[in-house]
């Protein structure tokens, strides 16, 4: 790799969603920059510990990371997404896992990164200070991706939020890093229809795909050479939330908002980091069926209510088990067939994250 290209600094979330806008990104950002991958740990908050929230992130964080992702890296296969440590392997370039981004050793390092032209953060969860803010800002630019409409929603589970209040659009809002949480001057925001059929956990993902146009509008204009001009937000309007009180969730549940849907999320899991039909998919729905089964056994979780999307899918696969299954085998020996007769990337073992 060129080592005189401009360097960017991406924090990234271990959620799904931030997984993915990074997947979005990567292929695109190497041809011109050289990103640096950090991995801030994500923080155990006292104000997150209610049952349904530690079953979220159990389903948006931990499945990711504990099952999903030591799989892909010993079963190699072409996907649509990657875990970080693959992303180093095939792109050569740096992942790092870091415990305290507002370390004094962390921000001199940074400090002294040599050619890094900005930063970018990703759904990063630990709350930056002004030391390590203002060494990203002189490098040239910091912005965050806040996965809501700022000013209005800013904090935490923002989707949920705007799911709550009726809205009927929701999305992210790419803005510069202040020491305010969600408070910097906003570039711009970009939205779509909220569906409020849909889990929360279901509209976070599918909005994916803008959050990472909107970074690389972004890249784009640093490199043409233009700056980065933000409007302030409008104080009037703000308002900071943080996680769900067991009212708010038991008020969420009345009104049908659903946080995650299980079926939804290995299928999701599936599809976007294996090929649905091949043995690689089947056997990672297994492992996932094991690990949420362990998981909700060992929690005494309380069952979850169907969505509207669950409800149809559950009726139309008991109402057509004769011919489901066989359908199912004849695509997944279709698609053994397919993927055999393309080149067999399974033998590139993955880079360790540091």
């Amino acid at each position: 790799m060129n080592t005189a290209r401009k360097k960017i600094a991406l924090f990234v979330g271990s959620d799904v969603t931030a997984q993915i806008v990074l997947n979005r990104l990567i292929d695109d950002m190497v041809d011109k920059y050289e990103p640096i991958i950090f991995l801030p740990t994500y923080p155990n908050s006292p104000k997150a510990q209610l049952p349904e929230l530690k079953r979220f992130s159990f389903y948006d964080r931990h499945l990711l990371n504990d099952t999903v992702y030591p799989y892909i890296e010993t079963r190699r296969i072409y996907a649509p997404n990657r875990s970080p440590s693959i992303i180093a392997h095939d792109h050569g370039i740096r992942v790092e896992t870091v415990a305290n981004v507002n370390d004094p050793e962390f921000i001199e390092e940074l400090r002294n990164e040599p050619n890094l032209a900005g930063a970018i953060s990703i759904r990063s969860f630990q709350i930056f200070k002004q030391p390590l803010i203002d060494i990203l800002h002189d490098k040239g630019f910091f912005l965050n991706l806040h996965p809501g409409i700022l000013p209005q929603y800013r904090g935490v589970m923002s989707t949920f939020r705007m799911m709550a209040a009726g809205e009927t659009s929701y999305g992210w809002t790419l803005h510069k890093v202040a020491e305010e949480i969600d408070a910097g001057e906003i570039l711009w925001m970009k939205a779509r229809p909220l569906d409020p059929s849909k889990s929360g956990y279901a509209l976070n993902i599918n909005m994916a795909a803008i959050g990472a146009q909107s970074v690389m509008q972004a890249l784009k204009e640093v490199e043409l050479g233009n700056v980065l001009i933000g409007s302030s937000q409008k104080a009037r309007q703000s308002r900071y939330y943080t996680y769900p009180t067991e009212s708010e969730l038991k008020s969420w549940q009345k009104k049908g908002i659903h946080l995650i849907d299980p079926d939804e999320v290995i299928n999701t899991l599936v599809e976007r980091f294996s090929q649905p039909g091949t043995s690689h998919a089947y056997e990672l729905t297994e492992q996932l069926n094991i690990a949420v089964r362990d998981w909700e056994v060992a929690n005494n979780a309380a069952p979850i209510p169907e969505t509207e999307d669950s409800k149809l899918r559950n009726h139309f696969l008991s109402s057509h088990k004769g011919i489901v299954k066989p359908l199912q085998a004849r695509a997944a020996g279709l698609t053994e067939r397919i993927a055999s007769s393309f080149k067999d990337e399974g033998s590139a073992p993955a880079a360790s994250v540091r």
